[in-house]
């Protein structure tokens, strides 16, 4: 290949894993883009490799990825027999063949094949099956996170699941693989999957985001995995609950070539029980009715909490705006109100010429006109408009 041009490469510092990009051209001089990937493990090493017309390229990059996962090999016995062959003659060691047994869900919502001595756990429709030190494994779960609530007093952080608000589908996986102990994540490859995004959009009625990608990480006993998911993701719901829905194989990254038709065949023998789907789905949606009573409910009260607030708070603003009406009208006319302590309550009024009770003049005079009276201590007189609990006392309001 004359016109062969490498666009890009990049190597791990001990040269076992390398990535290389490159153009090229194809009949009638179609650009044609490329990428492999080799892990190496000496005298070993496997190669994963695509490519296709450049202007297609990134559209079609999804699915070239998911044909390298689903490659299946139809015959293992001739598959073992030419592996062996080739392994005698100094070449790259063959597949490692398992022993399988078909195993169910302890609660019988699904059953997957698990190979002798792995770790398989399982409920509710998800299935994580692992080799003895993890570092092998296929996993069909729901991963769910919990965000910020948008129900008014409505508090999601009682509610189980990781407390992360919405991220992309591959980001939430790498927080969650975090949250259960991996580490050294590195997004090998990272493409948007259109197609089943669009088609998962129009089953549920809701915008989901589809993802496949491949990524490195040192499991939670130190052991080196590579791996390709296929992840779905959805926005929060208004209590602020989202989740993921996680498909994917991993093996270690220098034996990942001889893991993968062991790690295909497991995944493609995954069972869903039909039955326990459909009732999970209905219960499902009882739930869901009764989370919208609740939040109607919830809503209604709230609403009749504000009517409330808000009557009372017009209620209060009119009193405050009579006994301001009552201060302004006394002052304009020259007089002042008082009650006594000591005659049940007996109201007295100064005017210009004196005090008076009931418009009948008692006393009269300059010392007991509106501008010199000062209240008698003797009776204990108290001016009305001394504060707005008096005055509406006083009142009656």
């Amino acid at each position: 290949m004359p016109d062969l041009k490498i666009v890009e490469a990049r190597s791990s510092q001990d040269r076992m894993h390398t990535v290389v990009k490159y153009q090229r051209g194809g009949l009638k001089n179609t650009p044609i883009e490329g990428k492999y990937v080799f892990n190496v493990k000496r005298p070993n090493a496997a190669v994963f490799g695509y490519e296709a017309p450049s202007k297609q390229f990134k559209e079609m990059v999804s699915t070239l990825l998911t044909i390298i996962i689903n490659i299946t090999v139809l015959d293992d016995q001739k598959y073992q027999k030419f592996a062996s062959q080739g392994a005698s003659q100094g070449q790259q060691k063959g597949p490692t063949e398992l022993s399988m047994r078909q195993t169910s869900a302890p609660d019988g919502t699904c059953s997957l094949l698990v190979p002798d001595g792995w770790k398989f756990t399982a409920g509710k429709g998800a299935a994580f099956c692992t080799s003895p030190r993890e570092d092998s494994g296929v996993i069909y779960t729901v991963i769910g996170f919990v965000g910020q609530s948008r129900i008014p007093y409505f508090n999601s952080a009682n509610l189980p699941g990781l407390h992360y608000n919405d991220m992309p589908p591959v980001d939430a996986l790498i927080t969650a693989s975090k949250h259960f102990g991996s580490t050294n994540h590195r997004v090998i490859e990272r493409y948007s999957n259109q197609a089943w995004a669009i088609q998962a959009s129009a089953f549920l009625k809701k915008r989901v985001d589809a993802e496949l990608a491949s990524i490195s990480v040192t499991n939670k006993h130190g052991l080196p995995c590579t791996g390709y998911y296929d992840v779905f993701g959805s926005p929060p719901d208004n209590a602020g609950q989202w989740g993921i829905i996680v498909m994917g194989i991993w093996a270690p990254a220098p034996q990942f070539a001889q893991h993968l038709p062991s790690l295909i065949k497991i995944a493609e023998n995954y069972r869903l029980n039909e039955q326990w789907a459909a009732e999970y789905v209905r219960q499902g949606m009882e739930k869901v009715r009764e989370l919208m009573k609740k939040t109607s409910s919830m809503m209604s009260r709230y609403a009749d909490e504000m009517r409330q607030s808000s009557l009372a708070s017009h209620q209060n603003r009119m009193k405050s705006s009579d006994f301001i009406s009552y201060k302004f009208s006394t002052y304009m006319r020259g007089e002042q109100e008082w009650v006594t302590k000591l005659e049940g309550g007996t109201l007295y009024t100064t005017d210009h010429w004196g005090l008076s009770v009931d418009g009948k003049l008692v006393l009269e005079g300059p010392p007991f006109n509106y501008y010199n009276y000062q209240g008698d201590v003797t009776y204990g007189h108290i001016p009305v408009d001394i504060s707005r609990e008096v005055y509406e006392a006083v009142k009656g309001q």
